[in-house]
């Protein structure tokens, strides 16, 4: 049988870029002054302590992370900004248990952390000069990178590291990382090669590391159904499921003109945080799964079932007349 393509419904949330997406369907991210949450009814602007302010993460309890005035991680709940690690700082992820993850630019380059129970605990290996982090999933495993150019794709966990560099080809990148995990261990990485400028994408999963193909695709994130989205270098969003790319535009209904040009965030619920124009007009979708049109093949299954019901219905009818 012929796989079935999802369908999606589009909701406009605001002129303001995503960043990232729960499992409530809320969206941080940011617009020109200041960082700014979607909660599912309308948009807050979350003003900041310092200059401005931008959100790249949020957790299921509604709590922010990011960077304002430059260079200072921050956490943001109940209306109050709390600074995390040092300045030049920036805070990348959250997750339900309240660990953070981000990054510390130095003298040396960037130094990525995890930030739990007031501690902040450095994740770069003995044998680099660099690390980074960028998302941290509910069991705290944190996706990264570390090396001497942030050049390889690692996770963070407490047992230590999983280099994932070696798991995939090598297609002369010149630096490699881990940018997104799931709760499952589903893990997005993305390379480039700067002499080329030629970008590749990955999904890790159950220690099997498979190609996403397609032009220029630059994977963002992933859920534990194996759904990735990002965005390729034709302008296009994509969503890649059970090995099929779609472009996102084809997957929705009622655009009304908007082009989608990138999809930052999915969550559990297979909702889809995209970044889209209309002219002129940019801003925030949110898409949201609806049921799938089933392919022809499949129509006629199921006119095959409920006629072999319908069937089983008057033999039975009949059986009890007699009777």
């Amino acid at each position: 049988m012929a796989a079935t393509a999802p369908q999606f419904s589009m909701t406009y949330l605001g002129d303001f870029s995503a960043t990232a997406i729960n499992n409530l369907g809320q969206v941080v991210g940011y617009d020109a002054t200041q960082a700014v949450l979607y909660n599912g009814s309308g948009l807050s602007h979350l003003g900041s302590p310092s200059g401005r302010s931008f959100a790249y993460g949020i957790n299921d309890s509604g709590q922010i992370v990011g960077q304002y005035g430059g260079n200072q991680a921050f956490s943001y709940s109940g209306g109050v900004y709390t600074n995390i690690g040092t300045t030049n700082s920036t805070a990348t992820a959250i997750n339900n248990a309240g660990q953070i993850t981000g990054n510390v630019t130095t003298d040396a380059g960037f130094q990525g952390f995890v930030y739990s129970n007031g501690t902040v605990t450095s994740l770069t290996p003995a044998n680099a000069t660099q690390s980074a982090a960028y998302a941290i999933n509910n069991g705290g495993q944190i996706a990264g990178s570390a090396g001497q150019t942030l050049n390889e794709a690692l996770i963070f966990s407490n047992n230590g590291t999983t280099n994932l560099s070696g798991t995939f080809p090598g297609d002369g990148s010149t630096t490699a990382q881990a940018v997104a995990i799931s709760d499952n261990g589903h893990t997005v990485i993305t390379s480039r090669d700067y002499s080329t400028q030629a970008s590749h994408s990955y999904l890790y999963a159950n220690g099997v590391t498979t190609g996403l193909g397609g032009f220029e695709i630059v994977a963002k994130d992933v859920n534990n159904a194996g759904i990735v989205v990002g965005g390729d270098g034709l302008g296009a969003g994509f969503l890649w499921q059970g090995g099929v790319m779609y472009d996102i535009n084809t997957l929705v209904t009622g655009l009304n003109g908007w082009h989608i040009s990138d999809a930052i965030g999915i969550n559990e619920n297979n909702q889809i945080a995209v970044l889209a124009c209309r002219g002129s007009d940019c801003g925030t979708l949110l898409l949201s799964n609806v049921a799938a049109v089933p392919e022809p093949s499949t129509y006629a299954m199921m006119a095959g079932g409920l006629g072999l019901l319908g069937f089983m219905a008057r033999r039975r009818r009949a059986a009890a007349d007699k009777a």
